[in-house]
């Protein structure tokens, strides 16, 4: 508790700053206790920050989403709960589509291989290995696709911002 309050202090006392000055914050904390710890509770109070806002954004992004859920369904996996599994990467697979999260879904066939390998139908194992490995061909050429255009885009920005170089020397 005490902690936090000098957590509290310090997070207070920079965001008076209007931009951030070492020296001014050392002044205006120099009779707090916790000022010869400033260096390790500024690392502390950083850190501390950034897992709140990556707590936040996880959740407001479906791709985060998606991969919290490919971690569940490996866990499914490993305790042997093969239904319920199913049943999640179903929904992951679903809404990857929707998303073209095109690298969830390469990751949704590798957990239907280990779902297939564990609880094999043997009269429709090969058919269902074969389809997986043509579906997973497919995702990879999508992806290859993908950043073969994210190539070309940065290409294309750099020579815009180049022209507007050229154009802002005249």
């Amino acid at each position: 508790e005490k902690r936090e309050k000098n957590f509290l202090k310090l997070y207070r006392a920079i965001e008076k700053q209007k931009n951030f000055n070492e020296t001014e914050l050392q002044k205006q904390l120099q009779s707090e206790k916790f000022i010869a710890r400033l260096p390790y509770l500024k690392h502390y109070l950083h850190e501390y920050i950034l897992k709140k806002l990556n707590s936040y954004y996880y959740s407001h992004s479906t791709n985060s989403l998606l991969r919290q859920g490919l971690l569940e369904t490996e866990i499914l996996l490993k305790k042997n709960l093969t239904e319920q599994a199913r049943k999640k990467i179903e929904r992951i697979k679903k809404t990857a589509q929707q998303e073209e999260e095109f690298e969830i879904l390469l990751q949704c066939l590798k957990l239907e291989r280990v779902l297939l390998n564990n609880v094999p139908n043997y009269k429709t194992y090969a058919q269902d290995i074969s389809s997986l490995s043509e579906k997973g061909e497919q995702l990879i050429r999508k992806i290859e696709n993908e950043y073969a255009y994210s190539g070309l885009t940065d290409k294309i920005g750099l020579f815009l911002k180049t022209l507007g170089e050229v154009r802002n020397d005249i």
